[in-house]
């Protein structure tokens, strides 16, 4: 690990716009969700971010849409996840900087931006975003947005503490009374991360797109309530050298959810590893809308616990211990702009587990907030436009 970045979590993301400052699959960048943390509104460019890269590197698209299928179904055996030595602490992982203003020599083929492998992967999943999106008559609704926030935390670990993009884009089919929607997110990191108090994703330098996540899901009514199964694949694109997130902590996760439409809808969520770290993690939420004219104001909340996904006698791990992990307590609005739906939103984390508390290399605090701006556009096809 590097002075400026520090690896705990394999996320979202994973802070899906779900609670992460969020992935797919969690509770990260909106009130109850990363795929739980964002709501499909904000599952945003990820996906549609990725086809310009397949277009202009290697052509994947030209194969057809039978090949980007086939394919994408191979990419999600791959992954693992991040790797810690046993019993270390977030601090111990860094590695000592040169002297500023000097470099290290290191092999050119250690500072590619993004591995092949990784963007083989990118690549696949912008190709079928791109042929699920060339037959819109048979899609029940398509979505695109684009998260700005001032951090990237998901589940109550901060994995980027300065200014972050995060798009995401969705598909979503009808299935008699169910759905099943698909998508990809992604976290865009937008500055150099080489001072002493920076955390990147990426490591020493930081920068650029630093992970991207592809996922899926089954929606079933059930009465008041809502049942989801689905998985999410996390690929990092970081240098090893440089103390980042690389392929060798791509991992995947499998997940169900029960939201219930009842007073203070009350959520809970269970995610399992069955890459590197072979673990579980519960999510316990409410939230409650308050009228306030032209919009509601949504406050919720959300606890955390690790089951499996902590330190063992395997080196990889998303928190310190297992337990109780934070609590999240959040409120936003949603605001008409023509098409456009501005979301903005305030998440105060009270951490409970080690690594959520760090808010830089160096500082730990108990209680640390984030804040961002959700912009989502998506339209439904047979019912109109959202």
């Amino acid at each position: 690990m590097v002075e400026a970045r520090w690896i705990v979590r394999p996320s979202t993301r994973r802070m899906t716009s779900r609670t992460r400052s969020s992935r797919p699959g969690d509770s990260r960048n909106s009130l109850m969700s990363r795929p739980s943390t964002f709501s499909r509104g904000e599952r945003v460019f990820a996906g549609l971010s990725a086809i310009p890269i397949a277009y202009s590197v290697g052509g994947l698209l030209d194969r057809g849409r039978a090949d980007c299928l086939y394919s994408a179904a191979l990419s999600a055996l791959g992954g693992c996840l991040r790797h810690l030595p046993e019993g270390s602490d977030p601090l111990s992982l860094r590695r000592p900087r040169s002297p500023r203003g000097q470099s290290e020599a290191r092999d050119p083929s250690t500072i590619l931006f993004i591995r092949s492998s990784s963007m083989k992967r990118i690549m696949v999943l912008g190709g079928v975003l791109a042929a699920l999106a060339a037959a819109p008559a048979a899609a029940q609704e398509i979505g695109v947005d684009a998260a700005f926030n001032s951090n990237y935390v998901w589940r109550g670990v901060t994995y980027t503490n300065k200014f972050v993009i995060q798009p995401d884009a969705y598909v979503s089919f009808p299935a008699g009374p169910t759905s099943i929607t698909a998508g990809g997110w992604g976290n865009i990191e937008t500055g150099t991360y080489d001072g002493k108090d920076d955390i990147s994703e990426n490591g020493l330098g930081g920068g650029g797109l630093t992970e991207f996540d592809w996922w899926a899901e089954i929606g079933i009514p059930v009465g008041v309530a809502t049942v989801t199964g689905g998985a999410t694949g996390y690929i990092y694109t970081g240098d090893k050298a440089d103390g980042g997130l690389t392929s060798a902590d791509n991992t995947t996760e499998i997940y169900g959810k029960l939201d219930v439409g009842i007073p203070l809808n009350p959520s809970f969520a269970i995610y399992y590893d069955v890459d590197n770290i072979k673990g579980a993690y519960m999510e316990f939420g409410v939230s409650h809308g308050i009228p306030l004219g032209v919009t509601d104001l949504t406050i919720g909340a959300l606890a955390g616990v690790s089951a499996g996904q902590a330190v063992d006698s395997d080196p990889s791990a998303n928190f310190r211990d297992d337990g109780l992990t934070h609590f999240d307590f959040s409120a936003e609005a949603s605001f008409g702009a023509g098409p456009l739906s501005i979301t903005p939103m305030v998440h105060v984390i009270w951490g409970q587990d080690n690594w959520t508390k760090w808010t830089t290399p160096n500082d730990k605090h108990d209680v640390k907030a984030w804040f961002g701006a959700t912009i989502s556009w998506s339209k439904a096809f047979g019912g109109g436009e959202e």
